[in-house]
């Protein structure tokens, strides 16, 4: 989503950026009362420049507002320090008296004129630490509007639509796959991998896959044994067998990452080959997050409370937006969701993200499936598929900026809904085991704490209370940042 320069504009956004970096940070490693004022007017200067540029990005307004707010937060800081000296002089004069007297001695004499010296020089310095403040506020503005200016103009920005791209599509998708092969081998090639360090760590991949399988059977057969006579099953085991049960798959991506890794002297998202080996690593990692969700120690047990077809439902919606994550990751690297490159076939794109999209309404809705959730959460659900929906019709519109800007804050929110759920149900397990637990852990807890098991505690409750309470408000503001369109 990013506006694109032209060449003289990147190398002179360059210039002005590396004199901001040579003399913010000298002003930022000084006391705050011994602020350069004069290199801060120079780097205001070099701020207001950079951003009066016609082809200015949202990352350089960014960057000059962080500046500017950096500048200013020294500058007030440099007032503070100022007027506490200035009133401390001012004291100190009207201890001597304001006026000369015929009993002065000398002494007096110079302390006094010392003195309103200092404070004049204070005052000046306070005054131009104030015209600091009020030029970086200046700038932090300019920038702030620069940012919503650039950003409205990137999210309405329209490319072809649904229509031409399918007209031009079979063209475009035989030369997609005429490219792949050079993705694949020939870009591998320039990086200094040749053919036999590329067969190479395939086979350090295949001999982590078959390590993997090795450890799986070590840790099933354990389990195996540690099963009751009555059939109950640990709940260590569960979490064992959840870690090993695709650790093939995971450690044969993980292995062939660092033997790329090892090989390529510049080893880089751009190369289709890494991609493919962490989309490896990543595919077993997901499948293994995905089983221990529907396992009996989860955040999900409760909800899913045995419940085969449900659980199954689960697994199916997930492994599709795991796929779908995947395969675009694959094809069009990590920001495939974020940047529209010139180069990018858009059918082919275009389809990826209807898919990703769809993929992650359908988990959405898995709320109207589940008992616990039904009439739960129906305004960030309502507006995550409101989001999806009209994401799909902006890509088929060819407003792909406001496509992506819609997809990638629905993927961002389902991570961070994901991680404040995983949160709150450890938090709850950990209160429930201080409480009722029977471990040697659970026995201490409760004698620091004066407690008897199953007794309740009032300062438990409120502590519980203050972590979910912050835990939501950490959520509230995650959630403003990442649906900030500025950027």
């Amino acid at each position: 989503m990013r506006a694109h320069l032209t060449r003289p504009g990147i190398l002179t956004s360059t210039l002005v950026l590396l004199v901001l970096g040579v003399s913010v940070p000298a002003i930022a490693a000084q006391a705050p009362d011994r602020l350069d004022t004069a290199g801060a007017e120079r780097s205001l200067n070099a701020l207001e420049r950079m951003l009066a540029l016609p082809n200015v990005t949202q990352e350089d307004a960014s960057e000059a507002q962080r500046v500017a707010s950096s500048l200013r937060a020294q500058a007030n800081e440099c007032v503070r320090r100022t007027e506490e000296r200035v009133n401390g002089l001012k004291a100190n004069l009207r201890v001597l008296g304001p006026d000369p007297a015929e009993t002065d001695t000398p002494e007096i004499l110079k302390q006094r004129s010392e003195l309103r010296t200092e404070t004049a020089l204070l005052e000046a310095r306070n005054s131009a630490c104030r015209l600091i403040i009020v030029r970086s506020e200046a700038v932090t503005k300019i920038a702030s509007d620069l940012q919503r200016s650039l950003s409205t103009r990137r999210l309405t920005s329209q490319g072809p639509g649904a229509a031409q791209i399918v007209f031009g599509a079979p063209r475009e998708f035989n030369n997609w796959l005429a490219t792949l092969g050079n993705e694949l081998f020939g870009q591998a090639r320039e990086a200094g991998l040749d053919a036999s360090r590329l067969i190479l760590a395939i086979l350090i991949g295949v001999f982590g896959g078959l390590v993997g399988f090795a450890v799986k059977r070590i840790v099933n057969a354990w389990c195996d044994q540690r099963r009751g006579k009555s059939g109950t099953v640990a709940i260590e085991t569960v979490m064992a067998r959840t870690a090993v049960w695709h650790l093939p798959v995971t450690l044969a991506g993980g292995t062939a990452s660092l033997a790329l890794a090892v090989f390529l002297p510049h080893s880089t998202l751009d190369l289709l080959i890494v991609r493919i080996a962490l989309a490896v690593l990543a595919y077993g990692l997901g499948r293994m997050t995905i089983r221990w969700i529907r396992g009996p120690f989860s955040p999900a047990s409760k909800l899913l409370a045995g419940n085969e077809d449900l659980s199954l439902m689960v697994r199916t919606r997930l492994h599709a937006l795991l796929w779908a994550l995947l395969v675009g990751f694959v094809f069009f690297g990590p920001d495939w969701f974020v940047d529209v490159d010139s180069d990018t076939p858009l059918f082919v794109r275009g389809i990826a993200g209807v898919f990703l999209v769809a993929s992650a309404i359908w988990v959405v809705r898995l709320a109207r499936h589940i008992p616990l959730l039904r009439g739960r959460y129906r305004i960030l659900r309502f507006s995550l598929v409101a989001a999806g929906l009209v994401s799909i019709s902006a890509e088929l519109s060819g407003f792909r900026n406001l496509a992506n800007y819609l997809l990638g804050g629905i993927l961002a929110t389902l991570a961070g809904g994901f991680l404040l759920w995983t949160l709150l149900w450890l938090i709850r397990q950990a209160f429930t085991g201080i409480i009722s637990g029977h471990t040697q852990l659970s026995y201490r807890m409760r004698a620091w704490l004066g407690m008897r098991a199953d007794e309740p505690s009032a300062e438990l409750g409120w502590l519980r209370l203050l972590l979910g309470m912050v835990l939501w408000l950490a959520f509230g503001w995650y959630l403003l940042t990442i649906w900030d369109a500025t950027g």
